[in-house]
């Protein structure tokens, strides 16, 4: 308890140095104005594999092309590597510094210290650490969240770099809907904070954009910008003899596959209970219906599957490198993509990866962002929560060949258009900017 309450007190003053020293002159140093090296704060970045990592990854990627150098700063790193993070690790130019700070978080009394989503020791460190290693001609500082400890080291290290300071909102913070997002006093006063000393500020969707400008009237519209979300289609070559995982595939004719993390944001509950009321009813699909799972599932989400009374219905694939899972996708009859309402303002990334792969998209739960652009290409259809007519129609139409996806060159032009590096470019254009004022 007595270590706990130093180490509390501790940061606290490290907290108040930080403070102090952010508002003396004379201990900040300029930028090289003719430096044009970002400095990207994020808490995850290959070898870790989670969808957060791919945006990130994307800008190192692409950097160099665009006449900027990159030096990325990881907060944490995972304990082990598996192929898929190995693969991602070696997509990771050589001419990108990558430093993997690896923080520890020590035993601190949590009554003493506000809860900062990400951790606010682990910001305190980052800009510790950060302030020794940054390189001299840095040019400006893009934090990445979530999460959203990189906002409030990207604040503090705003003043002592003498850079510009770039805010990228994969998701949300204080107004995500979902908990695994850190929302309450302090962080909504750290989020004012870090958007008032920001010089740009990214957002992936229009939605998550105009929800920020209602919500903190402060934040002037000159200064946000959409820059979506995409994937890097040239990673999608795939060899598409590859076999299904096993299953009696001569029994069957509809192959449903749901790729990603089966997680908070994706809870299968409606799901399920939507496609038992189908099953109960029409004992006819149960032989003919594959549902294939791929990837990482939560405790809570495995609980579900398992317990699912039609399980037999079901067949599950582990996490896999990007070129088999899109080989499976491009087999599949339907992709799954499960929008809760929660969703609404939200693209998962899965989103761009099942429109690559010219599969029709079963869009269940919510419209949303997602759905609307399912249903304004053509590329498959949408099922609202708890509607179990639409989705036995959706099944029936699968097998006998009538699924939506009416017009593929609509598709193609519109995935080329969210190329991850016709997106990051975008970034690099609007840095350039910053540099010009």
């Amino acid at each position: 308890m007595i270590r706990q309450f130093l180490n509390s007190l501790l940061l606290y003053l490290n907290w108040f140095e930080l403070e102090v020293r952010a508002r003396v002159p004379g201990l900040k140093r300029r930028a090289d104005q003719a430096g044009k090296r970002i400095l990207l704060l994020v808490d995850q970045f290959p070898p870790a594999v989670t969808g957060g990592v791919h945006r990130p990854l994307s800008f190192a990627k692409h950097a160099k092309e665009f006449g900027w150098e990159m030096t990325v700063v990881v907060g944490s790193a995972p304990s082990k590597v598996g192929p898929v993070g190995q693969e991602l690790r070696r997509m990771v130019p050589p001419t990108v510094e990558v430093h993997d700070l690896m923080i520890t978080e020590p035993p601190i009394a949590w009554r003493l210290i506000p809860h900062l989503d990400g951790g606010f020791f682990k910001a305190i460190q980052v800009v510790r650490e950060v302030r020794k290693l940054a390189p001299k001609d840095t040019a400006v500082i893009v934090a990445s969240g979530p999460s959203f400890d990189p906002f409030v080291a990207g604040y503090f290290l705003k003043v002592f770099l003498g850079v510009a300071l770039v805010l990228d909102y994969r998701d949300e913070w204080t107004e995500c809907p979902f908990a695994f997002v850190g929302t309450g006093p302090f962080n909504v006063w750290w989020e004012r904070r870090c958007l008032a000393a920001s010089d740009l500020v990214l957002f992936t969707t229009t939605s998550m954009m105009t929800q920020a400008l209602n919500r903190f009237p402060r934040l002037a519209q000159a200064k946000v910008r959409v820059v979506e979300n995409g994937a890097a289609f040239d990673e999608f070559e795939s060899d598409r003899t590859d076999r299904l995982p096993p299953g009696n595939a001569e029994a069957r004719h509809v192959t449903i596959s749901f790729v990603g993390n089966l997680a908070e944001h994706t809870n299968p509950d409606s799901f399920l209970a939507t496609l038992a009321s189908v099953l109960d009813r029409r004992n006819d699909l149960r032989p003919k219906l594959r549902l294939i799972w791929v990837g990482n599932k939560s405790a809570e989400a495995q609980t579900a599957l398992r317990s699912f009374r039609h399980h037999d219905v079901f067949e599950y694939v582990d996490q896999t490198p990007r070129r088999e899972t899109f080989g499976l996708m491009q087999r599949s009859t339907l992709l799954l993509l499960i929008v809760n309402q929660n969703m609404d303002r939200y693209r998962p990334g899965k989103l761009y990866d099942y429109l690559a792969s010219d599969t029709p998209i079963l869009v269940y739960g919510s419209k949303g962002e997602a759905g609307s652009i399912v249903e304004e290409l053509g590329a498959g259809m949408v099922v609202q929560d708890r509607d179990d007519q639409a989705l036995e129609r959706a099944f029936d139409e699968a097998m006998e060949g009538r699924t939506s996806n009416r017009d593929r060159a609509k598709r193609q032009i519109w995935i080329r258009r969210h190329d991850r590096r016709v997106l990051a470019k975008r970034l690099f254009e609007a840095l350039d900017g910053l540099r010009h004022r």
